[in-house]
């Protein structure tokens, strides 16, 4: 993307090639990154519509725009049949374009079907293409007579931000260790701090955090979470950056903001606290873009962890265990149903 053209490089099992993206210009990027920007921060239940209108907007031009001239000439021109496997797409966006959730494209109304990125393709994302082929080449295979061990992280209650307690945490790391329990050793970290969660992602397989999370608009890199001591030695992206991950093999952030950029003056990848983890040796990272509901958070991430379990008579797994390489499917479909839910309460309204 930039002044003179936009391009899309495509990197295919069949090769690389180039697609000119004639009607994406670099004046309207910068105009619709501002619009996300802007309605994300001010939307509140009295002005609920009018964001809502503005962001669907802005979702409906990417599509025209960028997305959908991508998938056609991929040959993804319509939605998965019953039983077809679906496609799958590693976005890595330059410039302002990593603010906009490309995965997100489309029309969502019932007049549209399949007019979208999550009715044709299961997204994900990579801060860089020699990120993900790192990333890639981490992803281990579970096998021995030893449980992969996960750590489940939860910050109900913030220091110094009473006021924005989180009602559902406590309910989402029961609900995943109930799920997983069964194929994961599971531990819960006590009064988490920066030390004990760096070593948790240096030492176990999974780990699940759920707190709150603040985007930093002077350096992305000091974005943090918020733990037990993050007054006085906060967890930023540059400290997860540093680290190595051992066994590491997925992380879900579900913490706001932890996958959003917001500083339109910096083009060059994004950063962020979710686009750190493939640095540190993490294949697989779920994290969140904007603000969510507390209680919304607790569904998404039953249905992703359900997604992930899977049978097999291999070993010490004999029955189910959770395959994180599913992870991407697993939150697609969530987010699917998600979508759906509102359009029925919508309808009923």
């Amino acid at each position: 993307m930039s002044d003179l053209r936009s391009d899309a490089i495509l990197i295919t099992s069949e090769g690389i090639r180039c697609l000119p993206l004639d009607r994406l210009d670099h004046a309207t990027i910068q105009k619709k990154a501002q619009t996300l920007v802007r309605y994300t921060e001010a939307i509140s239940d009295e002005s609920y519509m009018e964001c809502s209108r503005a962001l669907l907007g802005v979702l409906e031009w990417l599509w025209d725009d960028l997305v959908e001239p991508i998938l056609i000439d991929l040959g993804l021109t319509g939605m998965p049949g019953e039983g077809e496997a679906w496609p799958r797409v590693w976005w890595v966006p330059t410039g302002v374009l990593s603010i906009l959730p490309i995965h997100a494209a489309g029309y969502h109304n019932d007049k549209d079907p399949g007019r979208a990125a999550m009715d044709r393709v299961v997204s994900s994302y990579a801060p860089t293409v020699t990120g993900l082929a790192n990333a890639r080449s981490c992803i281990g295979v579970a096998t021995g007579a030893q449980k992969p061990k996960a750590m489940l992280v939860a910050m109900p209650e913030t220091p110094g931000e009473r006021e924005r307690e989180l009602e559902f945490a406590e309910d989402e790391v029961n609900t995943v260790r109930a799920l997983i329990s069964p194929c994961d050793e599971t531990y819960r970290m006590e009064k988490p701090t920066k030390a004990g969660v760096l070593a948790a992602l240096k030492e176990y397989e999974m780990v699940h955090i759920v707190c709150h999370g603040r985007v930093s608009m002077d350096d992305p890199s000091l974005s943090k979470i918020f733990l037990t001591d993050w007054e006085e030695d906060p967890l930023t992206a540059s400290d997860i950056a540093k680290i190595r991950a051992g066994p590491g093999q997925f992380v879900f952030l579900a913490a706001c903001d932890t996958s959003s950029a917001r500083e339109l003056k910096l083009l060059d990848e994004s950063i962020h606290l979710s686009s750190s983890l493939p640095l540190a040796g993490f294949p697989s990272i779920i994290g969140t873009l904007w603000s969510i509901l507390d209680e919304s958070s607790v569904g998404i991430a039953r249905e992703v962890y359900e997604g992930m379990l899977e049978t097999t008579e291999d070993g010490w797994h004999q029955g189910q265990h959770v395959n994180t390489r599913l992870s991407a499917m697993a939150l697609h479909h969530a987010l699917r149903s998600v979508r759906k839910a509102t359009f029925d309460r919508h309808k009923a309204q």
